[in-house]
């Protein structure tokens, strides 16, 4: 056991730090649209056996359907069986209030759940499953390919925050279907290097896992013709492969199974597996043309291409790249996809690291895109967060048109895919890149551990920026209104408004229901006066062209500085009366302003002695009226102190973060000692 230690330790010491890292990342970020889809079929399978149930649940909830491969959601409803035996969880209680008995009223409360953080970690601990499945077989391909930086390969999983992202955050199956298709593709490369054609047992197992993989997502699939016309060496083998793939896919699929159908309709056909084709010529695809040209080409020089395992990560680059090229539903979690084999292409050789680092440029791109993916999903802070969150857009609009700043970024990461398409299809079939002038020209060094750690960091960065900005513009708790049809015309007369700010949170925006009506003059101004102590301390003027000409669209009012006064009033009118500015009657209700969905709980119950009270001058002019200021550190701890209340809570997350904070500091300390022993030798 000490020669084995001593033997790997730096790669054991790197998967411990990979642990520490995704038990950290799984307590702080949630996300929770996704693993509340994923869950609710999770359930429906633990609950009555197949899908039936959950899917009409859902559809009567008003959720999209995707299904993928029912052995993911049937693993994790073993997890919870175990969670609930262990009395984490109670399985009939996730979404609903009574056990189940008709599907009517299954999943009734599905909107409304808002699990305790204990419990979300906790499911979450399934995830690592795959990740164990995925570095297992991304280190074993990478020692196939060089054994002396395989080491390189944890580091690289350990370290990816876009892994960790997809799998804890989202919660989605995509982890486990790169490792199917990793481990296949593992053996396929096995099989070519000890020159095993035909059906054996490398190329069985090949097979089997590149059709697990395409039963949780079906990119795998489109790599199996490649494989059984490398591994057909006469018609025998053929049917033999073929016959093979037949029974997997059966048995893999269930397809005996009640529901099967439903996989049909909404996971091998439903709108995002069919998205490749979408984009067409005369009818037919443009992936599909390009598909079946690149087939024909590899069949034709299939003893130089396909016999060559370099050439099988390459090819593996160039389906993935053409399917995100023709794909218009782009999620981020696709992007994740190319890494591993762009990886494993810097460690055949330094012409493919721009491969690699091009690949890691589309994705920090993809991810800055998606400010929703950024702070908004940290749990502590998820109640205030996400509750109407301030997007970057109001900010960028600021300096430069968010239309053509947002379709610059949808090019430029379009344009990283193309050039790896291009050039992983120039290294196949002409065994040279067509962009090498251009990218010494332009001294492009992607080394594998600076892209790595420039991807680490630029995460942390972008994180740290979006929560700087996100976290200035919360909406602060205070008692939600019910908004009723009768106008209030602020044209006409002022409306006063008392303010109480016990908890002293610093304000620096209002937030409005309003309208404008009527003919448009560019001179009329809306008018926001503070006063405390009957003595004017601020004024705020809003131009009656930036106010929204229907309801659907909330008027933000930034103001010149941030208010941390405990009483102050305010005085709303219009400075001209030619426009007809109007807002809504509204009444009080007996809950925290939250978002329509219920699903998180806004503060996370701050103190009622703490939320901003609002006093109209008269009941009939109440109307909505919010405020946006600092969510600030104590708030954070305030939060995570209503998580962890009660003893099992408590435990649980004084285990958890024990473990986490613990093996992170240790790993920590040993790579230190141990890179420091190479220095000195």
């Amino acid at each position: 056991m000490i020669n084995f230690y001593k033997k790997n330790k730096l790669v054991i010491v790197l998967i411990f730090l990979g642990i520490s890292l995704r038990l950290l990342y799984s307590l702080l970020f949630n996300q929770m649209i996704d693993f509340m889809h994923v869950l609710a079929m999770v359930k429906s399978i633990a609950d009555t056996g197949n899908f039936t149930s959950g899917l009409i649940a859902l559809k009567r909830l008003g959720f999209e359907i995707q299904l993928y491969g029912k052995i993911y959601y049937q693993i994790i409803a073993l997890w919870l069986v175990f969670l609930e035996k262990i009395n984490l969880l109670h399985i009939q209680f996730i979404f609903d209030t009574k056990p189940f008995k008709d599907i009517a009223s299954y999943m009734i409360g599905l909107w409304q759940w808002s699990p305790p953080l204990y419990q979300l970690t906790a499911i979450k601990l399934i995830q690592f499953l795959w990740d164990f499945f995925f570095v297992f077989f991304l280190y074993k391909t990478a020692q196939l390919i060089n054994k002396n930086l395989a080491w390189l390969a944890i580091l690289f999983w350990a370290v990816n925050p876009y892994f960790m992202m997809i799998n804890y955050a989202f919660f989605m199956p995509d982890i486990f279907m790169m490792s199917s298709f990793v481990a296949g593709v593992y053996f396929w490369l096995k099989a070519i290097k000890e020159k095993k054609l035909g059906v054996n047992l490398t190329t069985a197992l090949s097979l089997f896992f590149l059709i697990l993989g395409a039963i949780i997502k079906q990119l795998p699939l489109l790599l199996i013709p490649f494989f059984i016309t490398s591994f057909a060496t006469n018609k025998k083998s053929f049917f033999k492969l073929i016959g093979l793939f037949l029974i997997f896919y059966f048995f893999l699929k269930q397809g005996w199974a009640q529901d099967s159908y439903f996989i049909n309709k909404f996971f091998l056909f439903s709108k995002e597996s069919m998205g490749i084709l979408r984009n067409n010529f005369n009818s037919m695809p443009y992936f599909l043309i390009f598909y079946s040209m690149i087939f024909l080409l590899m069949i034709k020089n299939k003893e130089k291409i396909l016999m060559q395992y370099k050439n099988i990560v390459i090819l593996a680059i160039t389906i993935i790249s053409l399917t995100y090229i023709n794909d218009p539903i782009f999620f981020i979690q696709f992007t994740i996809w190319i890494l591993p084999f762009t990886f494993l292409a810097a460690l055949i050789s330094s012409k493919y690291q721009v491969i690699f680092g091009l690949s890691m440029l589309a994705i920090l791109l993809k991810g800055w895109q998606n400010e929703f993916y950024l702070s908004a999903m940290l749990s502590p802070t998820i109640g205030a967060m996400y509750n109407e969150f301030l997007s970057n857009k109001i900010f960028i609009d600021k300096f430069f048109s968010f239309e053509v700043y947002d379709l610059i970024l949808k090019f430029t990461i379009f344009l990283c895919y193309l050039i790896i398409l291009i050039e992983c299809l120039s290294f196949i079939f002409y065994k040279k890149s067509v962009f090498s002038a251009i990218f010494e020209k332009l001294n492009l060094n992607f080394s594998i551990k600076k892209t790595i750690f420039i991807l680490f960091i630029s995460y942390i960065g972008f994180n740290l920026i979006d929560y700087k900005i996100k976290s200035s513009f919360v909406l602060l708790p205070q008692k939600q209104y019910q908004i009723e049809n009768e106008e209030i015309n602020l044209t006409k007369k002022p409306i006063n408004i008392e303010i109480n700010n016990p908890g002293l949170k610093k304000m620096n925006a209002l937030q409005l229901v309003i309208s404008r009506k009527g003919k448009l003059t560019y001179d009329d101004y809306l008018v926001f006066d503070f006063y405390q102590n009957n003595k004017k301390f601020l004024s705020k003027k809003i131009s009656d062209f930036e106010i929204p000409q229907t309801t659907d669209e909330k008027l933000i009012v930034f103001l010149p500085k941030t208010i941390d006064k405990k009483i102050f009033s305010i005085k709303i009118y219009k400075e001209k009366g030619v426009n007809e500015i109007v807002v809504y009657k509204a009444r009080f209700l007996n809950q925290l302003n939250k978002p329509e969905n219920g699903l998180y709980n806004g503060y996370e119950m701050p103190p009622e002695q703490n939320l901003i009270q609002v006093k109209f001058d008269k009941e009939e002019n109440i109307f909505p009226l919010t405020f946006r200021g600092k969510y600030e550190l104590k708030d954070i701890f305030y939060a995570l102190k209503h998580h962890s209340q009660g003893k099992l809570k408590k435990i649980y997350f004084a285990t958890y973060l024990t473990i986490g904070i613990f093996i992170f500091i240790i790993s920590l300390l040993l790579l230190k000692r141990y890179f420091s022993k190479i220095k000195t030798s």
